[in-house]
C-alpha cells in the first residue's frame, strides 16, 4: 500500500502533481483539478507501468478533456443541495444549516469541419452556511484555573454534560466560492496526428471561523 502523495496525476498527459506535497496540484473547494463535466475519459492504473508514466510508486490517475466535435453540442446543469433535505449526523446535536449550489455550462464545435474544433466550459460552485467543527470542552478544574482576562472566553464554552463527554460538535461559519473555466481547441493535421491547446484554471475563496 502506498500514501496519497505516492499517486500521480495527469490531465491530457500532463502532471498535474504537486511537486511539494505530491497531491493533486491547486487544489480548490472540491479539490478536483478540472470539472467533471469537461472529462471526456479517465484511466486508473495500479500497477505494471509503462516507462511513458514513471515519478510516482502509487497510482497513476489519467484524464482526458472533451474536445469539439463537427456538430455544436452543449449542456447547462445545476446541483442543488440544502441540509433541510438531509438527515442529521448521529455525533451532531442539532443539524447545521448548509446549502450549496453547482452551475455550469459547456459548449463545443467546429471552427472548420474535419479540421479545427474548439470546446469550452465554465462552473461556479458557491456553499453557504454553517460546518460541523468538533471542540473540546473543559473540566471544572480547568474552569475554576481560568485568569479573569480569559474568563469571559472560558463562559462561551459549554458546561459538560452528565455523561461526563468533553467532545462536543458545534456549527461554525462556512463561506465558499469556486470558479472553473477551461478552453481547448484541437487542429487536425494529418489522419494520424493533431495537435492539441487547453488553457484551464480553478479560483477558490473560503472564509470560514471556528
Amino acid at each position: 500500500a502506498n500514501r496519497p502523495r505516492s499517486n500521480n496525476y495527469l490531465v491530457d498527459s500532463v502532471d498535474t502533481t504537486d511537486a511539494n506535497t505530491g497531491l493533486i496540484a491547486g487544489r480548490a473547494v472540491t479539490e478536483q483539478i478540472i470539472s467533471q463535466e469537461s472529462i471526456a475519459s479517465f484511466e486508473v492504473l495500479t500497477h505494471n507501468f509503462k516507462a511513458e508514466y514513471g515519478r510516482n510508486s502509487g497510482g497513476i490517475v489519467s484524464l482526458v478533456t472533451k474536445s469539439g466535435t463537427n456538430e455544436f453540442h452543449g449542456s447547462a446543469y445545476w446541483y442543488h443541495n440544502n441540509s433541510a433535505l438531509s438527515a442529521r449526523n448521529f455525533f451532531e446535536g442539532t443539524k447545521p444549516k448548509r446549502r450549496s449550489n453547482l452551475a455550469g455550462f459547456t459548449l463545443g464545435g467546429p471552427i472548420i469541419k474535419n479540421r479545427a474544433h474548439i470546446f469550452g466550459q465554465y462552473e461556479v460552485y458557491r456553499i453557504r452556511g454553517e460546518q460541523p467543527t468538533l471542540f473540546q470542552g473543559l473540566t471544572d478544574a480547568e474552569r475554576a484555573s481560568a485568569v479573569p482576562a480569559v474568563r469571559p472566553l472560558v463562559d462561551l464554552y459549554p458546561r459538560i454534560p452528565s455523561n461526563g463527554s468533553r467532545i462536543f460538535t458545534i456549527g461554525t461559519p462556512n463561506f465558499s466560492n469556486q470558479y472553473t473555466y477551461l478552453v481547448r481547441g484541437d487542429l487536425v493535421l494529418t489522419n494520424a496526428q493533431t495537435l492539441m491547446a487547453r488553457v484551464s484554471n480553478t479560483k477558490s475563496f473560503r472564509e470560514s471561523t471556528s
